[in-house]
């Protein structure tokens, strides 16, 4: 090809140069080749000789194309081509021996800084330094003064919402004709009347016939007779009383006396100053009453002087008319809260219980009223809060400080 035989001889011109001034002098010397603007190299050695060459003519140029099917096409300007064939792979080597173990990895810590930041820190002495991620911003609420709301978020999110209306007021007014009117501030009312009263209950009457015969006659007009020859109509009154702080005997603990009068009495006096049969205490433990129907027995059973034992009264016959009960503190012994309380029992059976607490010495509770000829629950009667008697020293709003205490009769 041209640009292979311009080649070939340029390197035999300047092999034969080479040779020539080599043969000029026992030492070899070099010579230089300058490149001229025109297309001309000059070759000058240190005998003095020179030569002057042009540049060859510009080789043609080639390309190879690959064929797809393991050969490749080299073709050049001047329409020569040829193909060859890729050669066959070669064996593979041999494997090459395992290389060494890499160093073991660096360990590292984490340190929190206390700003905000935190260090991961390595054994090789590398560290970093990085931040904690910002805090999540809450949304607020915003008032547009126009009865309206708006939510507003820091992820660009909002709403909108407006205020409720405030509910309806509404007044109820007596009419004065047994009616009252429900008026509201939208204009709505309406107008209602009292229910009709209930019909009175019929009351009965108990009428003792002189004979063991009773007759309880009721308003109706209905009445039925029965035999009271076996009836028993004993009365028992009990008080028991009560202290959390009191140790117990022989320390003498709060001590409450029972009164039990008829209404003959007028009223309720201390034990050391009253006198007659018709209020049983401490002082008077027994006596016979005359109430109207024969004579009747009362007996103050047990005497207590400490909250252990109850102090029993009982009234063993039918009677008339109406009798009454209390309690007074003789002495609290220095001990405040002491619970009593008192139960009747009719014939056995409980007909009524009650309950007051006890502070100071001195105080008198009016338990209350029984109003014969039968003591059952229906007839006995609360006795008068001290608050409710007009000139009446109080210690608390039912119990009365001291004697006197007027008896309340029908």
């Amino acid at each position: 090809m041209t640009f292979l035989l311009r080649i070939s001889a340029l390197l035999t011109v300047s092999a034969l140069v080479l040779v020539t001034a080599a043969c000029g002098s026992t030492e070899q010397q070099l010579c230089e080749v300058h490149e001229a603007d025109d297309g001309t190299s000059t070759m000058e050695c240190p005998d003095g000789s020179s030569m002057t060459i042009d540049d060859g003519q510009d080789g043609d140029s080639c390309t190879v194309e690959d064929n797809g099917d393991g050969t490749s096409t080299i073709s050049c300007e001047d329409g020569t081509e040829v193909t060859v064939a890729d050669g066959e792979d070669g064996d593979d080597g041999q494997d090459g021996d395992d290389g060494q173990d890499g160093d073991d990895g660096t360990s590292c810590t984490v340190t929190d800084n206390d700003d905000g930041t935190t260090t991961i820190s390595c054994d090789d002495g590398t560290d970093a330094t990085v931040k904690d991620g910002d805090d999540a911003e809450p949304c607020t609420v915003t008032d547009n003064t126009d009865g309206s709301h708006t939510l507003s978020c820091p992820d660009g999110t909002e709403t909108t919402f407006f205020d409720g209306e405030d509910g309806t007021s509404c007044t109820v007014t007596d009419n004065d004709d047994d009616s009252y009117t429900l008026s509201c501030d939208d204009g709505t009312s309406v107008t209602f009347s009292d229910g009709e009263d209930g019909d009175d209950a019929e009351g009965c009457t108990l009428t003792d016939n002189g004979d063991d015969t009773a007759t309880l006659t009721c308003a109706d007009g209905t009445s039925a007779t029965f035999d009271i020859s076996e009836f028993d109509d004993s009365v028992t009154i009990e008080l028991a009383w009560e202290n959390d702080n009191w140790p117990g005997e022989p320390t003498s603990g709060p001590d409450l006396d029972l009164y039990y009068c008829n209404s003959s009495a007028d009223q309720f006096e201390s034990a050391t100053s009253s006198t007659g049969d018709d209020c049983i205490h401490w002082q008077n433990s027994s006596a016979d009453w005359d109430l109207g129907d024969g004579s009747q027995e009362v007996t103050l059973d047990i005497d207590s002087l400490n909250p252990d034992d109850p102090e029993i009264i009982t009234h063993d016959q039918f009677s008339t008319g109406q009798t009454h009960i209390g309690v007074h503190v003789f002495n609290t012994n220095g001990y405040s809260d002491t619970d009593a309380t008192l139960s009747i029992e009719v014939g056995g059976h409980l007909a009524a219980q009650t309950s007051e607490v006890f502070n100071n010495a001195e105080e008198f509770w009016y338990v209350g009223s029984l109003n014969w000829p039968y003591a059952t629950s229906t007839s006995f009667e609360a006795g008068p809060d001290c608050d409710d008697v007009s000139g009446a020293d109080c210690t608390t709003d039912a119990l009365f400080d001291g004697f006197p205490v007027d008896l309340v009769t029908n």
